[in-house]
Order: C-alpha cells, then structure tokens, then sequence
C-alpha cells in the first residue's frame, strides 16, 4: 500500500500524525494546478512530490516542474 509506506516513512522521520496530511484527488487534466490549489486552500507550509522515474534530472515530469514553479511561501520536497 503506496499510502502505508509514506505515512510510515514520515512517522520513521519524526514527523507526527498531525503533520501529515495525505489525500488523493481525482485526477484533472492539470494535476500541478490542482496540487497547488489544494494546498492554498489548505494554507499547508510544505507539498511532498514524488518522482515516478529514475534518472538524473531533478524535475522528471511536468508535474513537479509546474509545482515548484507555481509555489509562493511554500517548500517543496522532492522525493527522489
């Protein structure tokens, strides 16, 4: 279960239940756009992304591309 190993991870890195909030959406055809639309609403501080291909490029996908480039006073993680 992806959900159960990346709270797990979270827990196993200090972070406690109340700082992680996981949710899934529908998909839509600008999955970036909806990420950070969730997260203004949520007035969440940080968006965990991670990458779906190996390789040396950082951003792998126009998704995380499009995060980071649309994030104001918010980090972003990128799981590698």
């Amino acid at each position: 279960n992806f959900y159960g190993l990346a709270i797990k991870r979270f827990h196993d890195a200090g972070l406690t239940e109340k700082q992680i909030d996981v949710k899934a959406i529908k998909c839509t055809a600008n999955i970036g756009k909806a990420i950070i639309c969730e997260a203004e609403k949520g007035h969440y501080g940080t968006i965990v992304i991670g990458r779906r291909k190996s390789g040396p490029a950082v951003f792998s996908s126009s998704v995380s591309l499009n995060v980071v480039d649309s994030l104001s006073n918010m980090a972003a993680w990128i799981v590698l």
